[in-house]
């Protein structure tokens, strides 16, 4: 599949990233594209910081000396991208795929704050790739999370595992405060801009668990808007090869984890993966109880987290992009490679530093209850079940010859577990950076 990115010019934004700098290196490594433009804050002297800092030597070089890879000192949050006007012009003018890789994955943040990073990012982002002449594909890398809406809408107070499609789920009114179907997105965008919330967000009924969530939503819901109307403006609309939705690509990954194979085992940026932060918190916890939230009857079993490897979203975004999908698709490890909450638990609590074991409690309420332990009501993650599809990744992979299909790691490898003993270095700078961030002295942190 390698062949598709030949001589190709890609624009790719959050190329520094956890998961931006395994895709980079990805197509370095294996394609020979023409050019790889490469957005950073900072330009070419911060990315190399960066590449240094969470890669090992070999591999930070080999992006560095590349003379594939083009450095902008942009920022995708300013107008134009901060870029000069001959730097923005030759980027319009020969940019054939963007990956729109960079965002914030801070579920503190309040929305008001999410509404530039995120949403404003994207959004102008999608305006600049419609005006350029030779565009392919547009990639957002969404999250599978932007549908976590569901769980809340259920219409069984008794459904657990909430089955989620590969497509964009509208939230339903069902209260006088919720935003009319009839509110246009740009609408409810400007309501968000001008009041730093939006109406349909205040409403309880949709109850995302985080607003990064929503901001996620919103932006699918810009993009789609976006393409849409470009290809109603458009005189060549009935040219459905070349129309612009068919040049959008929405890649959404579940919780990021570790990568299996790629750029190697274990490979991880402290802080970028989830499930690795809440171990490392409840493996310091002094509580004694752990008050979660769920419905289910049978916790240990019917409470599952759908955990990705890095690569297999890097994987999984090139060979959909190399094969000519344009549809919204879930990048995860699927139902079969999911972790149930009994074996989450019991490897953090093989891990855990306290003398005392902590003592897990469910409680039907609310997931904003007082009543949850602060990691709870921060990751909310605790109680709930999501089966996100993954039928147009196992569609098109069914049809790509085998040979085609060698070296990719599409699909997680099912015969391996969670294995925080594995993670030990990435917990420990978490734990460092979590005790500085709740005040513990220096010489508390230095101990770890």
């Amino acid at each position: 599949m390698w062949e598709f990115f030949s001589q190709k010019t890609i624009f790719v934004t959050g190329g520094t990233g956890f998961l931006g700098s395994a895709l980079v290196l990805r197509l370095v490594s294996q394609a020979r594209p023409k050019c790889i433009y490469l957005l950073c804050r900072g330009g070419k002297h911060r990315a190399v910081q960066k590449w240094q800092k969470i890669l090992p030597k070999p591999m930070s070089e080999t992006l560095i000396s590349s003379d594939l890879i083009t450095y902008l000192d942009g920022d995708i949050q300013e107008p134009n991208l901060a870029l000069p006007p001959t730097s923005l012009t030759l980027l319009k003018t020969t940019t054939e795929i963007i990956i729109h890789a960079a965002s914030s994955i801070n579920l503190v943040d309040p929305l008001h704050k999410l509404s530039q990073s995120i949403i404003g990012a994207t959004e102008r982002l999608a305006h600049f790739a419609l005006s350029c002449p030779h565009l392919h594909r547009f990639v957002y890398i969404s999250s599978a999370f932007a549908n976590s809406h569901l769980y809340a809408e259920a219409s069984s107070r008794a459904a657990v595992d909430i089955s989620v499609r590969e497509t964009l789920y509208p939230l339903h009114p069902s209260s006088p405060s919720s935003a009319s179907p009839s509110i246009s997105t740009a609408t409810i965008y400007k309501e968000l801009q001008s009041r730093g919330t939006t109406t349909e967000y205040e409403s309880r009924s949709h109850d995302f668990p985080w607003p990064y969530a929503y901001a996620k939503h919103l932006s699918e819901r810009l993009l789609l808007q976006a393409f849409n109307q470009n290809h109603d403006q458009s005189p060549n609309h009935n040219h459905t090869h070349d129309a612009f939705p068919n040049k959008l690509l929405i890649i959404r990954p579940s919780i990021f984890g570790p990568a299996q194979n790629f750029p190697y085992r274990g490979y991880s940026v402290p802080l970028s993966t989830p499930l690795t932060t809440i171990a490392t918190m409840v493996s310091l916890t002094p509580s004694i109880r752990f008050h979660a939230a769920t419905r289910a009857k049978n916790p240990d079993t019917e409470v599952t987290a759908d955990e990705v490897p890095v690569d297999v979203v890097v994987d999984r975004t090139l060979f959909h992009l190399a094969y000519g999908s344009h549809c919204t698709l879930h990048a995860v490890c699927g139902e079969r490679g999911r972790y149930a909450f009994k074996e989450l638990w019991d490897d953090g609590m093989a891990v855990r530093k306290m003398p005392w074991r902590l003592r897990m409690t469910w409680l039907d309420v609310d997931w904003h209850s007082p009543r949850l332990h602060y990691i709870a009501r921060l990751f909310v993650l605790y109680g709930m079940s999501f089966n996100f599809s993954e039928e147009k990744t196992v569609e098109l992979w069914d049809r790509v010859p085998e040979d085609q299909r060698q070296g990719l790691n599409v699909f997680k490898d099912y015969s391996r577990g969670l294995g925080l003993v594995d993670r030990k270095e990435d917990m420990r700078v978490c734990a460092r950076a979590l005790m500085g961030y709740f005040g513990y002295p220096k010489w508390i942190r230095s101990l770890l």
